[in-house]
């Protein structure tokens, strides 16, 4: 890559954890590697998150606040002097720290919109004014800025929906993943129905992510492979619903509520299913998380992310969104009949150095 050692680029992401988190100190420390200098400002972090950067010399800026709101007016009138390009995670966050940016500050750099999931169904999920605020700040937010990278087509696509003229100004741009043969584990085989199976869930236990339809189907699952077992790891506003989802199913034995964990590894080395139950994604991180660690995947073809990561049902299988009949029926087809693939072949598209030159020349370039 190029010298940028004259290059100044702020990352600004309300909070510094899960999946978003992961993505942007990944790139935040390709940045660094490649003689940027590189400030993250943020509301929040996760602990190892926050230890990785400092360790590469990434320098970060937390804002204290009472919400995403508050976080982006303070954000606004930060002068960030020197800085050459501003990376602004979402576009809510975007088009408020536009507005308050404009009046407050005579800082010139590079506005970059980054899209780390889809506008419109996360909008539709919001009811009366605040569908119609979050509309139009979204809409404000992919006209003003200078650059847009889109973490999948799908996502884009639903942008464009949204303002038509953000294709000139836009790229398509993977999330990235460190892409190391030599720790792949590759766990293919075929399931009897007397197998000690382990399915797995990692995300947050909200609307977005269905585990209601996950557990509903896993509960057919389980009257086939009666030694299978459910672990979903994550915490949201939906837990107890879903605790007493699995108790009036009478699967408190075999599904298992782990919570929050900054460490998945083991989780995913020990799973032999991988299910994503989603019912709209930006990307869809844990399914190349699964593929490193040689799971057999099932996802819902929500609108963006999945189905390009697992390239249209080459890398697993895919099921309609919300039906937990067929999502049942999948989970058993992939027990029964594993895809066999190269994870190198799989993941490539996603290398971390690939995918960080290709923001460095977004972010960088002219």
């Amino acid at each position: 890559m190029k010298n940028n050692i004259e290059k100044e680029i702020v990352i600004a992401l309300y909070g510094l954890s899960g999946g978003a988190g992961q993505v942007n100190t990944s790139l935040a420390k390709y940045f660094k590697l490649n003689k940027c200098n590189v400030e993250v400002v943020c509301a929040n972090y996760e602990k190892k998150l926050y230890e990785m950067l400092i360790s590469c010399g990434v320098k970060i800026r937390t804002i204290e606040c009472g919400g995403v709101f508050s976080f982006a007016v303070k954000l606004g009138v930060v002068r960030f002097s020197k800085a050459s390009v501003i990376m602004i995670n979402g576009p809510i966050l975007f088009s408020l720290f536009y507005y308050v940016s404009t009046f407050s500050s005579s800082n010139k750099y590079k506005n970059i919109l980054r899209i780390p999931t889809a506008i419109s169904p996360s909008t539709l999920e919001k009811s009366g004014f605040r569908r119609f605020l979050y509309l139009n700040l979204s809409r404000t937010a992919l006209k003003k800025s200078d650059h847009i990278i889109a973490n999948s087509f799908g996502t884009l696509e639903d942008a464009g929906n949204i303002c038509s003229s953000i294709y000139g100004k836009s790229h398509v741009i993977y999330n990235p993943i460190s892409v190391d043969a030599d720790k792949f584990i590759n766990k293919t085989k075929v399931f009897l129905c007397d197998a000690k199976v382990k399915l797995l869930s990692v995300g947050r236990l909200v609307s977005q992510k269905d585990h209601k339809t996950l557990i509903q189907a896993f509960s057919i699952l389980k009257k086939k492979y009666y030694n299978s077992r459910l672990d979903i790891v994550g915490d949201g506003e939906l837990r107890e619903d879903l605790e007493n989802l699995a108790i009036s199913l009478c699967l408190t034995d075999s599904i298992f509520f782990h919570g929050y964990q900054s460490d998945v590894e083991t989780y995913y080395r020990d799973a032999d299913l991988f299910v994503l139950s989603s019912r709209y994604e930006g990307f869809g991180l844990v399914l190349i998380e699964a593929i490193k660690h040689g799971c057999q995947i099932v996802s819902t073809n929500c609108q963006e992310g999945p189905a390009e990561i697992l390239e249209y049902g080459k890398y697993g299988y895919l099921t309609a969104v919300g039906d937990f009949k067929m999502l049942a029926e999948s989970m058993d087809l992939a027990l029964r009949s594993p895809k066999i693939y190269k994870q190198e072949e799989a993941l490539r598209r996603f290398d971390i150095e690939k995918i960080g030159d290709m923001y460095l020349e977004a972010l960088t370039g002219d």
